[in-house]
């Protein structure tokens, strides 16, 4: 004959997986969000503008490239100067290779010196180009004080001839306030908008020179 089970048995197989999902669902709740950063220009809003174009030519913001590694929405931080790491709460709304050319063709445009500045996608011919290549952009926590460092590699070319008009590698670190992601983003966009200031001051000159040779 068949035992019936007891009621504290009963009760037991009935509690048993709703403690187990509740576990589960505490488990969830307590791991951290991630938190998204944008990569900005701070100087965007306030750039003055030139009253008309001194340069008579379209310039167009070209090929991205990137390291692999810093082709990622994921923000990245050195442990030394060999070794790279991802932070595992703190990401990119945009993957930085992209979002640095917005913002450099975002500032070419508003300081009003060319003809026209537009991206490559947007299906305009140009008699300028301008190449990037992001080298770095990392929360560099090997150093004291730490340091937000990025590296743009830009090169300027005739768009008709192909000849090359100049490149330069652009280098910026800003200061870390305390070893946080939100404190790195805080440099890193500092960072950016020094880099932004030398180089679109520099796409300038080279194209003024270059457009008086011809």
């Amino acid at each position: 004959m068949n035992a019936t089970p007891s009621l504290a048995a009963r009760l037991t197989a009935l509690l048993l997986p709703l403690a187990v999902a509740g576990c589960g669902a505490l488990n969830i709740a307590s791991q951290p969000a991630v938190s998204w950063f944008t990569l900005d220009d701070k100087h965007a809003e306030t750039e003055a503008l030139t009253e008309k174009p001194t340069i008579d030519h379209t310039l167009i913001i070209g090929q991205v490239d990137a390291n692999p590694f810093y082709d990622s929405t994921q923000l990245a931080y050195a442990r030394s100067d060999r070794a790279r790491a991802y932070y595992q709460y703190a990401a990119w709304t945009e993957r930085p290779p992209k979002r640095l050319a917005t913002l450099i063709e975002r500032r070419l445009a508003a300081r009003n010196h060319f003809r026209a500045v537009a991206n490559n996608t947007a299906g305009i011919r140009g008699e300028l180009l301008l190449n990037l290549a992001l080298d770095e952009i990392y929360h560099d926590t090997s150093v004291e004080p730490q340091l937000a460092r990025l590296v743009v590699h830009a090169t300027l070319i005739d768009a008709r001839s192909r000849a090359l008009i100049a490149r330069k590698t652009f280098t910026e670190n800003a200061p870390v306030a305390d070893p946080a992601a939100a404190s790195a983003v805080t440099a890193l966009n500092e960072a950016a908008t020094a880099l932004i200031d030398d180089m679109t001051g520099w796409v300038e000159t080279q194209s003024k020179q270059a457009s008086k040779s011809k």
